[in-house]
């Protein structure tokens, strides 16, 4: 018998049903696993349902920013978190990789606080929301 240890987490159905677009995410999602950086939510696995992706990815148990914007922060807490992003940010675009997707609904927060950037699924495609991409993608 051999003990196996189990980790929380999850699986999001992206409902890409391209498969070109879904080879696109699947490659995008195993480059940034290989970071193992700690403020990237952490990708498992991925398998296919149908016309449907599943990421099996590390569990952030205590929400977005977005969650966490509802109430005033203080500077000394914001700014941190500040920190975390613009050297997370740094080191995936050292590896060429644009997020192209940040916004307060991206950045998770796992059971100790830790700041986790999440949804690389857009990255390098010039694609995202629309109100948090940079001006100049949206004439090109």
């Amino acid at each position: 018998m051999i003990p196996i240890k189990t980790y929380p987490i999850y699986s999001i159905v992206q409902k890409e049903t391209d498969h070109k677009r879904q080879n696109a995410i699947i490659h995008e999602i195993k480059a940034i696993a290989e970071f193992l950086n700690p403020n990237i939510v952490f990708y498992y696995h991925h398998f296919k349902i149908g016309e449907s992706i599943c990421l099996v990815m590390e569990y952030c148990e205590n929400g977005s920013l977005r969650s966490k914007l509802i109430n005033p922060l203080s500077p000394q807490v914001v700014l941190p978190w500040f920190e975390f992003l613009a050297e997370t940010l740094y080191q995936v675009h050292s590896k060429r990789i644009t997020h192209h997707d940040i916004k307060p609904d991206n950045i998770l927060f796992n059971k100790n606080e830790e700041i986790k950037i999440s949804d690389f699924g857009v990255a390098n495609t010039f694609i995202g929301t629309k109100w948090y991409m940079a001006p100049e993608l949206h004439f090109s």
